[in-house]
Formats: structure tokens, C-alpha cells, sequence
């Protein structure tokens, strides 16, 4: 069952996370597959953890998951189109952007 993070972490994060997010934004277009594996998992935390503060970012962030949805690599398509481990026990696909 999905608890939420602690309180510390999610106002530390609401301060810091306009800073963060473009950066990890712009890894997900590095030209290193890794790179932009380990970028998504940022995004994925940084998202989980700032919640409804979030939505101030949703343009760029909505724009940075489409293009990765795109990504030649099968890894990181994979990764933003996951279903299994999403972290809302009741959204069963939360990163999908398109229909299978």
C-alpha cells in the first residue's frame, strides 16, 4: 500500500523542486540512454513527492514525457510508459500517454 512521504521531505522538495525538475527535464533529452533512464526515475520521485505542486510544471513536464514516450530507446519508452510498479495503488498506468 502506497504511504505518502513525510512531510520534511515534501516541503524540502516544494522549495528546491522549480530548480530541480527543468534539469532532470532536459536529462531526459541527454544523448546517453542512461542518462535519461536515471533522469525518469528522478522525475518519477520528484513527482511523487511534490503532489499538487506540481501542476505549476505540468507543461514542460507533459512535453518531456511525450517525448520520451517517442525515445528510440525501448528501455525508456518502457519506463515512462510503465504499468506495474506505478506508486497510486488506484491508477493502474500512471505515466501512460498513449493507448496500447
Amino acid at each position: 500500500l502506497f504511504r505518502s512521504p513525510g512531510l520534511g521531505s515534501r516541503v524540502l522538495l516544494y522549495r528546491c523542486l522549480s530548480k530541480i525538475l527543468p534539469a532532470a527535464l532536459r536529462d531526459m533529452g541527454d544523448w546517453n540512454g542512461a542518462t535519461r533512464l536515471k533522469a525518469i526515475s528522478l522525475v518519477e520521485i520528484l513527482l511523487v513527492h511534490a503532489e499538487d505542486n506540481a501542476t505549476q510544471h505540468a507543461e514542460i513536464l507533459l512535453q518531456a514525457l511525450y517525448k520520451a514516450c517517442q525515445d528510440e530507446d525501448g528501455q525508456v519508452r518502457d519506463k515512462v510508459g510503465k504499468k506495474n510498479d506505478c506508486p497510486f495503488p488506484s491508477q493502474s498506468n500512471c505515466f501512460r500517454l498513449q493507448d496500447d
